[in-house]
């Protein structure tokens, strides 16, 4: 079934606590591992999309961003990607 918001914050804060650990992720929310991982995949895309398509973003906002971002490309054991600026 489709996630919600609310499911989505939940699923960063259980990635907080937990770390990669999908089964336990996938089990506490009743979900499996595979779709908690394909939601991050598919958010932290939107959010690499979004960030090109508004690169003026109050700097609160883009700071959290790029928080939730480094922790999903973390979890994920991705390379941080490629940006035309340096690592703040």
């Amino acid at each position: 079934c489709p996630w919600t918001e609310r499911e989505y914050q939940s699923l960063l804060l259980h990635l907080e606590v937990f770390g990669p650990k999908w089964t336990v992720i996938g089990k506490s929310m009743h979900r499996s591992p595979s779709s908690v991982q394909h939601k991050l995949r598919r958010e932290l895309d939107r959010q690499r999309q979004r960030e090109r398509e508004q690169p003026d973003e109050g700097a609160e906002e883009a700071s959290i961003a790029r928080a939730q971002l480094r922790l999903i490309e973390l979890a994920l054991d991705l390379e941080p990607a490629q940006r035309g600026c340096a690592t703040r």
